[in-house]
């Protein structure tokens, strides 16, 4: 082995001081690069698992919102049909109050009408009842007149 060492030149103080100073640089590298470079990594990794996380808890989040949704659409609608059957009914009770009050509105008016008609009749046959008299006393009296002449 001596031979192949001399045949190479090869030094082991030179060898050594080599093998040194590759172990200084080993441990230099490892404190300022290596360290600090697994550090950022780790930290990167942990960025990258809470991004994950928000995103699967967003996707939960907006599936949830999503059910929600249908929820109160389905609410809404129920509460809108039981307004609009409420409403049908009011305007059916309106409706029937309203033809009430003018069926009794049109009933006065037609029983009034008919106090007047029987009033003008009543009036009318007065009239020509006293008309008829009236003309009778002066009928008569012309036959009165007629014979005394």
């Amino acid at each position: 082995m001596e031979s192949i060492i001399k045949v190479f030149g090869i030094d082991w103080r030179l060898l050594a001081i080599q093998a040194f100073n590759f172990t200084i640089v080993l441990i230099v590298l490892y404190f300022f690069l290596y360290k600090p470079v697994l550090a950022m990594l780790e930290e990167r990794k942990k960025k990258i698992e809470e991004g994950i996380a928000d995103a699967e808890a967003a996707k939960h989040a907006l599936a949830n919102a999503s059910i929600e949704a249908g929820e109160l659409k389905g609410v809404a609608i129920k509460e809108a049909d039981r307004i609009i059957s409420d409403s049908r009914l009011i305007a059916e009770n309106k409706e029937k109050s309203l033809i009430a009050e003018a069926n009794l509105k049109s009933a006065k008016a037609i029983a009034d009408t008919q106090k007047e008609v029987e009033a003008l009749k009543k009036r009318a046959l007065d009239e020509s009842a006293n008309e008829i008299a009236r003309l009778g006393v002066l009928a008569a009296e012309k036959i009165l007149r007629s014979k005394e002449s």
